[in-house]
């Protein structure tokens, strides 16, 4: 199965979700809001877009490192 490229979301806290589902990770009950950003933040570009009033969230290359 292949992994959406980009995501969009209104608010961060669903982009976060967003990427979890997409890469098949369960949350954690005990990780913390932080913890989950720094775990999307490694296989994911994460900006925002004012004039869309969006999150997005663009997968990195696979030989780019974080």
């Amino acid at each position: 199965m292949s992994k959406p490229q980009t995501i969009r979301r209104q608010i961060a806290s669903d982009l976060i979700g967003a990427i979890y589902a997409a890469e098949g990770w369960q949350p954690h009950d005990r990780a913390g809001f932080n913890t989950c950003v720094a775990r999307c933040n490694w296989l994911y570009v994460i900006t925002a877009d004012p004039k869309s009033n969006r999150f997005i969230a663009t997968r990195r290359e696979e030989d780019t490192p974080a």
